[in-house]
């Protein structure tokens, strides 16, 4: 993963963009309302494997003429994010950039 840059205007080099937006997986931030009925720690494995799938789902698709960029929000830490992200894409070829406010995108090619 390397960073690309500062500015959320910066050109990815694909035509168009998948823009998948996603909160870091932490117990009691994430699916609150389901947690009140099965738990945080459940609500969060749910969460997590849904936004994984959904993240892998969107890759999939990313090409030359179409890029994915993993938003998030400005109150996650973006190490965090960026680590969560390299783990569920793996191998891919995956720069990260902060953006104004905190939030960071991620550039699936």
């Amino acid at each position: 993963m390397r960073l690309a840059g500062n500015s959320c205007m910066e050109d990815s080099g694909a035509g168009a963009a998948i823009i998948l937006f996603v909160r870091l997986p932490v117990p009691g931030r994430v699916k609150t309302r389901l947690a009140a009925g099965v738990g945080a720690g459940a609500a969060c494995d749910f969460y997590r494997a849904c936004a994984s799938a959904a993240m892998r789902t969107c890759a999939s698709l990313a090409g030359p003429r179409l890029s994915l960029v993993v938003q998030h929000s400005s109150g996650d830490a973006s190490d965090g994010v960026r680590a969560w992200v390299d783990d569920v894409l793996g191998e891919r070829e995956v720069s990260a950039r902060s953006c104004v406010g905190g939030s960071a995108q991620v550039h699936a090619h």
